[in-house]
């Protein structure tokens, strides 16, 4: 089994790609601004692996924590990890509603999530 260090920088990936379609879009809509069917059709295919990839990140950080800590202490890692599930039941309640205010608060939190990796990734004994 890999090592602690090969589940943080999967993870790290992992999130990375999760928010890319938000990224290329914002990245269109104020600096590239092209409709090219390659273009449109990574975004496309970086929106239909967003939820997989989603499961896969919770486990692998999951799978990261425990082997760095091996039990709960209260550390920047379960900050993130409590983020990353917050954000999961807001997306997945917008998908099963369809309700805007949720859309928002899913990207609202995965700003957060993104904030608090940061964190996490260069001080993550900060508490």
């Amino acid at each position: 089994m890999p090592g602690y260090s090969f589940y943080g920088w999967a993870s790290a990936v992992i999130l990375s790609v999760m928010v890319l379609p938000f990224v290329l879009l914002w990245l269109n809509r104020h600096v590239i601004k092209t409709r090219a069917p390659g273009f449109m059709k990574t975004i496309k295919l970086l929106r239909k692996v967003h939820k997989p990839l989603g499961i896969v990140f919770a486990v692998v950080a999951l799978v990261h924590g425990v082997m760095v800590l091996g039990a709960f202490r209260l550390h920047t890692g379960w900050l993130l990890y409590i983020g990353l599930i917050l954000t999961a039941v807001s997306g997945g309640a917008f998908y099963r509603l369809k309700k805007r205010p949720l859309f928002q608060l899913h990207r609202w939190l995965a700003a957060v999530v993104v904030l608090l990796f940061a964190l996490h990734f260069f001080l993550p004994w900060a508490i």
